[in-house]
């Protein structure tokens, strides 16, 4: 998230480095660094500094990473790293011989040559250094890299900042060359850029632009230079030439790419962009991948849903129907517990024994937190942190921590888990209905299993069936087999207005997406990315082609005893139903490795 990198400007930090300004505050400090600071190089951050930026934030980037243009100079190593050029290994080291540099230095293997288009796997993040400028098409370049970056991801640059290297004497650019360039769906570079960089490139002596502007080119040499610049374009016959197609500043560049994520061409929404230094000619910059349009949506929907769920009576879903209640608990721990999701807390209570204390869990997409209160409450937690995206409920869910008295062991956080800076030492981490909302779940598991400590717990009580609700013919059998065999009075609508119809169908997906763009998006996933990423998961199925897709929303019909032995009935069949009729929910209790 945001606020996991220092900021752009640091008071603190600038009166330390500038004790000559005599700054008496941070107020007075930030006010001498954006009316004087900034425009003399005066350092706002250390990460202005391309060192300290490498250093403090790429080199404490977690997960697997693309560097884009490494040339024979590449910032990341290590098998965490790939590379992508335009340029092989063998032509790299060919080039840096020719200019004067170690080819040893070179990659090794360039994992993906040419467009990035041919990049075909996730990356935690990407990393960048004066190759941003050279892409014909920013928006494209932009989009390309934010459909590689798994869900939070971060786009690391260093960029030129053309008023201190060889593209000072030419125009800064815009948002409307940025959208011609993106309509135009340029692979290649213009005419146009191609006569700047060769009549306008000028000296590249950082220090010497700071001093003063350089002189423009006399009217003698321009024309000398238009022509061949000409001669070049038209030469290469509509081949690649390498010039900068962009001229940004720190501002220009915040400006655009702000822009072209508020207008929903891409996924990367600048969140740091820090200032050239003095006597340097480029400056650094963090954009990280928002789902914000979609998240939007998602929250919204879920805020309704806290009103809503107060509005439902008992018996009106299965999660609120004692029978089904304790049927779940038996087959999670051999118990009819009477408490919902007490089966599996017990499992976890169980699985935790022997576990260190102070115990720390994680919990995403937790509602109002009352399922983490009361696995805290069992005494198998010491300290929860909670991730919620419901503003509504988080806000309520702290609000009955506060009453329960339950302080710093719990709090529910309004934000993306997969955005904040997380550390990997978590006992526990909990889904509890929520991993199935998750648009790639492979990558939650993922991101599951890195949070936990060595032997640490990843457990989940969850809807594992089929994506978007389009459940199997199998299970729409028996389940319309099911509903086609009870009366109409026990088929009554919760709301008593309604009869259930005597089939089982299946949810228009589109319609479904409407409505909350998160529901079920991926939960197909679920289990076979558990099998990928965990060893040995204990799997509990526990159905629900009965109590989910059949029953929903009528088991306040069952009152009489025969009526109260027939669901229970039901259920058993629910639990024994054949491996076609695949189950739609499951408890996992997995150790990382």
């Amino acid at each position: 998230m945001k606020s996991s990198f220092p900021p752009e400007f640091d008071p603190a930090y600038y009166r330390a480095r500038y004790p000559e300004l005599a700054l008496a505050s941070d107020l007075e400090a930030e006010a001498h660094f954006r009316d004087h600071g900034a425009a003399a190089g005066l350092e706002g951050s250390p990460l202005a500094l391309r060192e300290e930026f490498l250093k403090q934030v790429v080199g404490r980037a977690k997960g697997e990473a693309l560097e884009i243009g490494p040339s024979w100079a590449p910032i990341l190593r290590g098998s965490h790293a790939s590379y992508l050029d335009v340029f092989d290994a063998g032509e790299l080291r060919s080039r840096a011989t020719k200019n004067g540099a170690d080819p040893d230095s070179c990659p090794e293997v360039i994992d993906y040559v040419g467009d990035i288009a041919n990049v075909d796997r996730q990356f935690d993040y990407v990393v960048s250094s004066h190759a941003i400028e050279h892409q014909p098409d920013l928006v494209h370049h932009l989009a390309s890299v934010a459909k590689l970056l798994n869900p939070g991801g971060r786009y690391f640059l260093i960029i030129p900042d053309k008023r201190f290297c060889f593209d000072a004497l030419k125009p800064e650019s815009t948002i409307a060359g940025v959208l011609q360039a993106h309509r135009e769906k340029r692979s290649h570079h213009s005419l146009q850029s191609v006569i700047e960089g060769a009549v306008f490139s000028t000296h590249n002596d950082a220090a010497v632009h700071w001093q003063a502007p350089p002189e423009p080119l006399d009217d003698q040499e321009l024309p000398r230079r238009v022509e061949a610049a000409l001669k070049e374009f038209d030469a290469a016959e509509g081949d690649y030439l390498d010039v900068h197609a962009w001229y940004f500043t720190p501002s220009s560049f915040r400006s655009i790419a702000s822009t072209l994520f508020k207008l929903g061409l891409t996924d990367l929404e600048p969140v740091r962009v820090f200032n050239t230094p003095r006597n340097r000619l480029e400056f650094c910059a963090i954009l990280e991948k928002s789902e914000k349009q979609e998240h939007r949506v998602v929250e919204d929907y879920w805020d309704e849903q806290v009103e809503a769920a107060k509005e439902m009576p008992p018996n009106s879903a299965w999660w609120n129907s004692p029978i089904v209640i304790r049927h779940i608990n038996k087959l999670a721990c051999g118990e009819p517990l009477d408490r919902v999701h007490a089966g599996f807390h017990k499992r976890i209570d169980e699985m935790l024994a022997g576990t260190p204390r102070p115990r720390k869990a994680l919990s995403v997409g937790c509602g109002v937190g009352t399922k983490e209160m009361d696995l805290l409450a069992l005494g198998s937690i010491d300290k929860f942190e909670c991730y919620e995206v419901s503003g509504d409920a988080a806000a309520s869910g702290n609000s009955i921590a506060r009453e329960r008295g339950l302080g710093s062991s719990f709090v529910i956080h309004h934000a993306d888990a997969f955005a904040a800076d997380l550390p990997d030492d978590f006992d526990l981490v909990y889904w509890n209905n929520s991993l199935h909302h998750m648009m790639d779940t492979r990558e939650a598991v993922r991101w599951s299993r890195d949070r936990l400590k060595p032997g640490g717990l990843f457990a989940i009580d969850d809807y594992v069936g089929a994506t978007r609700n389009q459940h199997s013919q199998a299970l729409v059998d028996w389940g319309s087999k099911l509903m086609a065999s009870l009366p109409d009075h026990l088929r009554r609508h919760w709301n008593g207005k309604d009869i259930m119809p005597p089939f089982v169908g299946r949810v228009d997906p589109q319609e479904l997406e409407k409505i909350d763009p998160s529901e079920c998006a991926d939960s197909a996933s679920i289990l076979p990315a558990i099998y990928e990423f965990f060893p040995d998961p204990q799997v509990i199925k526990t159905g629900g082609a009965a109590y989910f897709v059949a029953l929903m929303h009528t088991f306040h019909n069952y009152v009489s005893e025969n009526e109260v032995q027939l669901l229970e009935n039901i259920l058993k069949s629910d639990a024994e139903a054949p491996d076609e009729v695949e189950t739609q929910y499951a408890i996992v209790l997995a150790k990382k490795a």
